[in-house]
């Protein structure tokens, strides 16, 4: 590559249900377009009008399942966030009123912390 030319930042990956809510997003709009069409011209065939309501219907099942999939990950992903801050402030805490009974006792030497996280001081 020549001096003085930077290339572009690669694009950010694509999230799964940004894609695949877009991919099925569209045909909704455009099967909407089709029945109101469908509707609003009289069309002789009526197993078009049953295609599109058919299709409409599963895309919309299709999309809600993506959706409460991608929901159901997020949340139980937050929850083990939580979680694991709420231990780790938690161990702090218990650590640091460890520390501080050492302190005021006036004990020589330094408290034993055992794996538990309680102290033998």
């Amino acid at each position: 590559m020549p001096r003085g030319t930077a290339s572009a930042p690669p694009s950010p990956p694509l999230s799964t249900e940004l894609y695949c809510g877009a991919a099925v997003s569209e045909p909704l709009c455009f099967l909407h377009s089709y029945l109101i069409t469908f509707v609003e011209t009289g069309d002789p065939y009526e197993w078009r009008g049953y295609l599109y309501t058919f299709l409409l219907f599963a895309l919309t099942i299709v999309r809600g399942i993506i959706q409460q999939q991608h929901f159901f990950g997020k949340f139980s992903t937050g929850v083990r966030i939580r979680g694991t801050l709420n231990a780790a402030v938690y161990r702090k805490v218990r650590l640091s009123t460890v520390l501080l009974a050492w302190r005021d006792s006036g004990k020589q030497g330094s408290p034993v912390i055992g794996p538990d996280g309680r102290a033998s001081v």
